[in-house]
């Protein structure tokens, strides 16, 4: 394959100078490739740029690199990766390499060591139960602030029951269907099951308008929630603040040793717009909350997608964890 077409590709416009910088680089650290290796590193930079976490060689195979009549082939699926694996720079899952190929699927190592850190994570915690939950405390409060309707099941039940029971839950939701409104229950829900000692709480968002509006959100639901006055006043003073603040000077690479630093004072930690939430900023706070802190994600999945790669909220949204063990333990 010939050098000359990261520089065709490059030319047309279809892909960036750090794209073309990048093929570059991967090509001096390899020392010798036939090409392949350089239109791969520039397609996957591209494809990282976009939001993607990985570059799928099989859906590549064989096509144009571009769109566009006159953009050249990539290379036939077997010998493109044949000939990416015979390089330097290209590693199996768990190499310690500039690209990490799994499958057909190339990926920078960052991105690999990023999705696989925070997939292990999340699988652990919605493996387990939290702690110290007063399952009778939690019924009569469900059955307080979710007055039971006849017909369709209320999901809105069932998230406040998730977020309580489960170290990480999920809610989800479009435009008006109450995912605020049902974050206020659940924050209440969990307060008056703190009874030795105060609940350590945080609230945070991916930007600082996000914050103030989900701070604001929560003031007001206070007010009209079914609870006590002390823990309607502890919702409304409550403070949202962006990810960044609350994480402060912890790093988010993966290359971190989580070990090193002490983990964050809460237990429990709700981050509203998750779809805006990058890899990972979220693998970040992931790493750094203790092992028994709560997790909670709200947001829509079809909303705006993070400027950084990794559509996080939209790949964790598919599967349905916990609702029947929930339902059935506060039922």
């Amino acid at each position: 394959m010939s050098l000359e077409i990261v520089e065709h590709l490059h030319a047309a416009g279809a892909i960036s100078d750090l794209d073309r910088s990048f093929a570059r680089l991967m090509a001096r650290l390899a020392g010798a490739s036939d090409g392949s290796l350089e239109l791969a590193a520039a397609l996957v930079s591209r494809a990282s740029a976009e939001g993607n976490l990985c570059l799928d060689l099989a859906g590549l195979a064989g096509e144009p690199a571009a769109a566009g009549q006159a953009a050249p082939l990539c290379p036939a699926l077997k010998p493109w990766v044949s000939a990416l694996c015979r390089t330097a720079v290209v590693g199996a899952p768990g190499d310690w390499r500039p690209l990490v190929l799994d499958g057909t699927r190339l990926y920078l190592h960052r991105h690999w060591e990023g999705e696989q850190g925070l997939a292990r994570i999340l699988r652990e915690r919605s493996q387990v139960e939290a702690p110290a939950v007063d399952v009778a405390l939690l019924r009569e409060g469900i059955e307080r602030l979710f007055p039971e309707r006849e017909g369709e099941p209320d999901w809105q039940r069932v998230a406040a029951a998730v977020a309580v029971l489960q170290p990480f839950c999920v809610i989800t939701g479009g435009p008006g269907t109450g995912k605020t409104t049902t974050v206020a229950r659940v924050l209440t829900l969990l307060l008056e099951q703190s009874t030795d000692r105060p609940l350590r709480l945080a609230l945070a968002a991916p930007t600082g308008k996000a914050a103030a509006r989900l701070q604001e959100a929560i003031r007001e639901s206070a007010g009209r929630l079914a609870c006590a006055d002390g823990i309607r006043e502890k919702l409304a003073g409550m403070e949202a603040s962006t990810l960044h603040r609350l994480l402060g000077r912890r790093p988010v690479s993966a290359a971190a040793d989580r070990d090193e630093q002490e983990p964050l004072p809460f237990d429990a930690v709700l981050v509203d717009e998750a779809s805006m939430v990058s890899l990972h900023l979220l693998y970040g706070l992931a790493r750094s909350l203790s092992g028994d802190a709560r997790l909670i994600l709200l947001g829509d999945r079809d909303q705006l997608a993070s400027v950084e790669a990794g559509a996080v909220l939209g790949d964790i949204c598919g599967p349905e964890i916990g609702r029947a063990s929930c339902r059935e333990r506060v039922s």
